[in-house]
């Protein structure tokens, strides 16, 4: 479920599967999506301590073994840190986009002083459903997308972390994919590109956070897991 302003949650562990229920073949845009994660899929404002997860975690995207979405918004003028303090995942977790061992997203916050050694694995052999995901986001041990303004402290991951996405085989995929249908500017940019393969403007796969954004940091992290 979600919690929103100033909610603490502690001491809590789930040993079951979670398993999102949309069919990402029918996302037609990430507005639609919903977070999943073992203990919460989405957090505004609130902190999570002292929680672990051994279920298996599967979804789209924002999906995280603890966490899947944790949102401190400071715009508010709140003094607080939010922030995912010691916890940790074992279970395997599975999706598209924005997908971290123990929280997928992470926005204004920090995370401190946990560990996954789950596996992490990002899938899709259709590259126009990633598209419509915004792109793969991030695939990271830890976190899948470190967001602007947030922090990962004293972490570490010894689960494998993988990155399995399509291409684009032909020209009409191609078009298909950029929305344009002249032929001619189909041909250029097949030139552009002679590989006539197209990965993602915005995503990446890392030991400790898949994407790291604006105004963020990693600190006193390590990853052992194959990549």
């Amino acid at each position: 479920g979600s919690l929103e302003d100033k909610c603490t949650i502690q001491l809590c562990h789930n040993s079951g599967n979670v398993n999102e229920q949309e069919d990402p073949n029918k996302i037609k845009k990430f507005d639609n999506l919903i977070e999943c994660g073992g203990i919460v899929g989405y957090l505004y404002n609130s902190t999570i301590e002292f929680c672990y997860n051994n279920g298996e975690v599967s979804g789209t995207s924002d999906i995280g073994g603890v966490v899947g979405s944790l949102n401190g918004d400071l715009e508010k003028g709140l003094e607080e840190d939010f922030e995912i303090q010691s916890c940790y995942n074992n279970g395997n977790i599975n999706g598209i986009a924005n997908i971290g061992g123990v929280v997928g997203y992470l926005t204004k916050s920090t995370i401190a002083s946990c560990y996954n050694t789950g596996n992490i694995t990002g899938k899709c052999d259709n590259i126009k459903k990633v598209k419509n995901l915004g792109g793969i986001g991030g695939i990271g041990g830890v976190v899948g997308l470190l967001s602007h303004s947030s922090e990962i402290k004293s972490c570490y991951n010894t689960g494998g972390v993988i990155g399995e996405f399509g291409v684009i085989n032909n020209l009409e995929e191609m078009g298909d994919y950029f929305g344009i249908n002249n032929f001619e500017e189909i041909e250029e940019l097949e030139e552009f590109d002679e590989s006539v393969e197209e990965f993602l403007d915005f995503g990446g796969v890392g030991g400790v956070t898949g994407s790291i954004g604006l105004d963020s940091a990693i600190q006193f992290c390590y990853s052992t897991g194959s990549i």
